[in-house]
């Protein structure tokens, strides 16, 4: 009898660890590709140089959509939820794959006026271009209509990089 509850135990904590593993079956990474220019006309510029990586580790299809968290200089915060206009599915136990083509047009509604605090929104709008420093972009995939419902974890999604003015050349003739 004694041989009994140690393995019970083990499938009861087996059974707990697989329901954790499946509430947040979607893994993310991404990557912003160099160069890291400051210039921009739109977010669509921006977005476009993000490869992202989206693994289903689950036995069914998954709908989903994405929510941004971008933070940088000056106290700059952009956060969306559902920030594309349609949810992408994946397939089960499968991963898909995006590069900047496959951002141009899809739907991905970002603009200045997601940017926080007013002061950063107003110095992007007047000067099309990022200030120096630090900025991390994290991307969470949710559920579509249940933003609060993680399907990934959003600390897994990250990426940071610079952005720096680089000075003109010197032409010495």
């Amino acid at each position: 009898m004694k041989t009994k509850i140690p393995f019970f135990g083990l499938v009861i904590l087996f059974s707990f660890w697989s329901v954790n593993l499946s509430a947040q079956p979607l893994q993310i990474t991404i990557h912003k590709q160099p160069p890291h220019l400051p210039h921009f006309d739109n977010f669509d510029d921006v977005i476009g140089d993000v490869f992202i990586s989206v693994v289903n580790t689950s036995n069914v299809e998954v709908e989903y959509n994405l929510k941004i968290h971008a933070t940088g200089p000056n106290g700059l915060v952009l956060d969306k939820e559902n920030f594309l206009d349609v949810p992408l599915t994946i397939a089960a136990n499968s991963a898909r794959n995006f590069t900047g083509e496959d951002w141009d047009g899809s739907g991905a509604n970002i603009t200045e006026d997601d940017v926080l605090p007013e002061s950063e929104r107003q110095f992007l709008r007047l000067n099309r271009v990022f200030r120096e420093g630090e900025y991390c972009i994290c991307l969470t995939a949710i559920v579509p209509d249940h933003p609060e419902q993680e399907l990934s974890i959003p600390t897994d999604g990250c990426d940071c990089f610079a952005i720096s003015y680089s000075d003109a050349p010197v032409i010495e003739i």
